[in-house]
């Protein structure tokens, strides 16, 4: 019934580990949830938080936990270490290569490979079978050994982190994403090849087109979708060539589970001196606003870094 409120049975209740509760995650398959504690353990449970399978002991403590695509595999990320188990508990590999955190993860739809970024700057594809690093990406220029501190970094040979560091996602089966975490950077988007780590393209409609502070890829990884204070813009995930502009789209972008819808949160409206604030739906063949019933904002809101007006949780 329209307007009613949903109701909710609790099915179960079960104390995970010794600790705190670091994260969870479902499976893609459905059937498993995973759980990560300050125990350095990670469990498996059923719908019915009943235990499905062993504990996996983890040598050191962990701060977020990924499936593989296959549900096979789960992979802890441990500040600069990534650690790939099967669900049996038997380890697969340890990754490890990145001079500073751990910033950005995925798994390839394949599950043979995973991608990941760090706060040195650099992005890697690794084989998870062997473990190596098979691929690295520097968007930013190379570095080499790195610290936080500027005191270190003035009487060590330490190099600075750069505060601009990048996230990467794979973008198409054949290419990667790699884009800045920093409101502040002037770098766009740019897209790899994932065999051979050469440029394929810099999302980048126009020369007086500002970086965009917002990127999306569609869950069939066939199209990329930028957003800032110049509006939005689709873009071929494989060749990385512009498809079309989203006219006066701003703020925080996310697509429906299809791939044909495009949810926009933030500064949508423009005029000269600012924008409504309200959230509306694109759809992504006419490139145009789908009008529906909503509830949004009609007071201006002021300009920020850029023009737009939605809190900006960079990637």
């Amino acid at each position: 019934m329209s307007g009613s409120t949903p109701h909710v049975t609790l099915i179960n209740t079960a104390v995970a580990h010794d600790g705190q509760l670091t994260a969870l995650a479902w499976s893609p398959n459905g059937k498993l949830l995973a759980s990560l504690g300050e125990d350095r353990r990670v469990k498996f449970w059923d719908e019915r938080a009943e235990q499905k399978a062993p504990a996996i002991e983890l040598p050191v403590s962990a701060q977020a936990i990924y499936w593989s695509h296959d549900s096979q595999k789960i992979a802890a990320i441990a500040e600069q270490v990534v650690l790939v188990f099967r669900i049996d508990g038997s380890e697969v590999a340890q990754l490890s290569g990145h001079l500073g955190n751990i910033t950005s993860f995925s798994w390839s739809i394949d599950s043979r490979t995973i991608l990941t970024s760090s706060e040195d700057r650099s992005s890697k594809l690794w084989d998870v079978a062997t473990g190596r690093a098979i691929l690295t990406i520097r968007p930013n220029g190379s570095q080499h050994k790195q610290t936080k501190s500027l005191l270190k970094a003035l009487f060590t040979r330490d190099v600075l982190f750069d505060s601009d560091s990048t996230a990467a996602s794979f973008a198409s089966d054949q290419t990667i994403l790699t884009a800045s975490m920093s409101a502040f950077s002037h770098k766009f988007p740019k897209l790899w090849d994932g065999t051979t780590g050469q440029q394929v393209a810099t999302l980048r409609s126009s020369e007086s087109e500002s970086k965009p502070d917002f990127v999306a890829i569609t869950p069939d990884r066939r199209m990329i979708v930028t957003s800032g204070s110049d509006g939005a813009h689709l873009w071929d995930a494989s060749t990385g060539k512009l498809i079309g502009a989203l006219v006066d789209l701003t703020g925080g972008v996310s697509f429906s589970p299809d791939g044909k819808k495009i949810l926009a949160n933030g500064c949508i409206k423009r005029t000269s001196v600012g924008c409504y604030r309200y959230s509306a739906i694109w759809d992504v063949a006419t490139r145009q606003r789908i009008e529906r019933p909503g509830i949004h904002s009609q007071a201006m809101c002021g300009r920020l870094a850029g023009g737009g007006c939605a809190t900006r949780t960079h990637r």
